[in-house]
């Protein structure tokens, strides 16, 4: 079997960027090391996935050294060996991540008064029917203002219920549940919830 010949770190650090030219060292199993004319300098991986040449950055070599940059491709190796693609793989991560933050943002108090503009006006609803209807709705939002769609539970919901049946009797705490309802069912199909909270109250 032949021998790779490596990279080194002084090779790695002794490497310039030349005009007009991409400068590319080669570590041995499709880790790269590349160096544009910019001097821009950051780490590659060259492989095959369903027949297919793929190439994934690892990232800068400004904060990424040789020795990271061959821990990199070697996870990135053994998920290719298991018949996933790393960029994929990276890529829903990203995704997933971003969509955390997103819900994270994406509270009831944000949601609930566009949507309760919306559908005053769409179903055509008085005045007088859209202020008793916000009035209700801004208990709930006492209540379940500050966390995110997401996170929004039955148990959170009935608690708030509970509240305003208290506080204001059971014609209102009905009326409550039922708009919790359509909100919910809005928020289900802009799939920013898996299901409606108020089900069962």
């Amino acid at each position: 079997m032949a021998k790779l010949n490596l990279l080194t770190v002084k090779q790695v650090e002794a490497a310039k960027p030349i005009k007009g030219k991409v400068v590319r060292l080669f570590d041995g199993g499709g880790l790269i090391y590349e160096i544009r004319p910019s001097g821009q300098k950051a780490w590659h991986y060259k492989f095959k996935f369903d027949r297919r040449d793929r190439r994934m950055s690892l990232g800068p070599a400004a904060s990424i050294s040789l020795a990271d940059a061959r821990d990199l491709k070697r996870d990135a190796e053994l998920m290719v060996a298991k018949g996933i693609d790393p960029i994929k793989d990276r890529q829903d991560r990203i995704k997933a991540e971003q969509a955390k933050r997103d819900a994270g943002r994406l509270t009831f108090g944000s949601l609930v008064w566009p949507w309760s503009d919306h559908y005053h006006e769409r179903e055509e609803l008085a005045d007088t029917t859209k202020a008793r209807n916000e009035r209700i709705l801004r208990y709930l939002q006492a209540d379940l203002g500050s966390t995110p769609v997401a996170l929004v539970t039955r148990k959170d919901l009935l608690k708030s219920v509970t509240r305003i049946k208290s506080e204001n009797g059971k014609e209102k705490a009905v009326r409550a549940v039922s708009l919790c309802h359509l909100f919910a069912e809005h928020l289900v199909v802009r799939e920013l919830i898996t299901s409606d909270w108020s089900v069962g109250i």
